[in-house]
């Protein structure tokens, strides 16, 4: 899987900076609309077949029915937690528009913005992406751990806990919900770690 980021190719300046330049001569809209279009083009150019586009509910309204997913590329659109919660049930309506033209959400950055909780149940996020700072606390506070053991599965649809720390050396995608693909150099820890994981379901 791919993330698609802005970026200044020559490393001269800050995205933020660069956004903030547009959206202060109100021209923010349109520039994140031709840069989620470039990002899916150039994807779609690369071959690439599963892609994460950070977006928000303005972009997708402003996008919605003039934008089709790349034949043979799955879409997971992430929503970041700092975007402000307006408009609750028209967001969530507009998620529901973009899964039927086969797009997917994920959430970005849990645990460090606005994001409500029952925005997010309702959701039902494809993907939780937790802030580096929810997963830095979590290393040392037993209480965070016992949390997200009991809270991750559950918002993600799951009806038991399912949590499993990968050896060094061996990574874990889920390329699908109903999918694991398990690599490394050493093919017998692969395998035992995919057997292992077979064995949660």
């Amino acid at each position: 899987a791919y993330e698609a980021l802005s970026r200044d190719a020559e490393g001269r300046g800050d995205i933020a900076d660069f956004f903030g330049r547009f959206e202060r001569i109100g021209l923010l809209g349109p520039v994140k609309e031709l840069s989620f279009r470039k990002q899916l083009r150039r994807a779609a150019d690369l071959g690439i077949t599963r892609l994460f586009v950070n977006v928000d509910f303005e972009l997708l309204a402003r996008l919605y029915g003039k934008i089709k997913r790349p034949a043979g590329m799955e879409v997971t659109l992430e929503i970041s937690e700092r975007e402000p919660l307006e408009n609750f049930e028209e967001r969530l309506k507009m998620a529901k528009a973009w899964r039927q033209e086969g797009f997917q959400f994920a959430c970005d950055d849990v645990g460090a913005g606005f994001l409500s909780l029952p925005f997010f149940i309702r959701l039902r996020p494809e993907f939780i992406k937790f802030d580096l700072s929810v997963v830095q606390q979590a290393m040392t506070s037993p209480p965070l751990q016992a949390f997200l053991h009991e809270a991750t599965p559950l918002l993600l649809g799951f009806s038991h806990p399912v949590i499993y720390q990968v050896p060094a050396g061996v990574t874990v995608e889920t390329p699908k919900p109903t999918q694991v693909v398990v690599r490394g150099i050493d093919k017998a820890l692969v395998g035992q770690v995919a057997a292992t994981i077979r064995s949660f379901y």
